[in-house]
Formats: structure tokens, C-alpha cells, sequence
């Protein structure tokens, strides 16, 4: 488990510095952060916590080591998948309020006509 922790940090580190850099590098840096932000949440979701290390310990307790993957892999992937989502959707929401705030594009369409 310590390795896990020392790995979250280190891309936690690195996600970080990924943000500072994107003041003086701009949108080229974004992939970089969103690698070390993806790769610090697949780290944080196999740590215990989110009813996974209860659910797996069940199935392995009954020697159902195959039901025990399965559980913690569906898990990993519905809490990796709901905050990918939940980022999304802020992003769209943000797009469409703050994002496109003292645009009218209906009458910048008109206008061009």
C-alpha cells in the first residue's frame, strides 16, 4: 500500500507542476496534466475506501477470487467513469454560462447576413 501512496504523490507533484506550467506554456501543456490527473484517480480509486476493499474482501473471504476482480474492477471503472463525467458536465455547464459570456451568437449571425 505504501507504494500506491508514494506513486499518488508523486503524480499528485506532477499534476501540479503540470498546472503551474500551463501559465508559461499554454494549452500544449494540457496533455501532460491530464495524464498525471487520470493516472492520480486510477491510483486514488484502487486505494481502499468507496466499499471496494469490503465488497472484494467478501467475495475473496468465500474463496471467490474471480468475484472479487470482477467487483473491484466494475468499481474502479464506475468511480474513474462518474468523476470523468461529473468533469465533463462542469465543463459544459461552464462553456455555457461563464464561458460564452458577452456573445449574443444570434445576432453576431444576423449581422453577418
Amino acid at each position: 500500500m505504501g507504494t500506491i501512496l508514494d506513486l499518488q504523490r508523486w503524480l499528485y507533484g506532477g499534476a501540479l507542476d503540470a498546472l503551474n506550467a500551463l501559465r508559461t506554456v499554454g494549452v500544449g501543456g494540457l496533455p501532460v496534466l491530464i495524464g498525471a490527473a487520470f493516472g492520480f484517480g486510477m491510483l486514488h480509486a484502487l486505494l481502499p475506501g468507496h466499499g471496494k476493499a469490503v465488497l472484494a474482501s467478501h467475495y475473496a473471504g468465500d474463496g471467490r477470487l474471480l468475484g472479487a476482480l470482477g467487483a473491484s474492477t466494475v468499481l474502479i471503472h464506475t468511480h474513474v467513469g462518474s468523476a470523468v463525467l461529473l468533469v465533463l458536465g462542469g465543463f459544459v455547464v461552464l462553456q455555457r454560462t461563464i464561458g460564452g459570456a458577452g456573445r449574443a451568437p444570434v445576432l453576431e449571425h444576423q449581422a453577418r447576413s
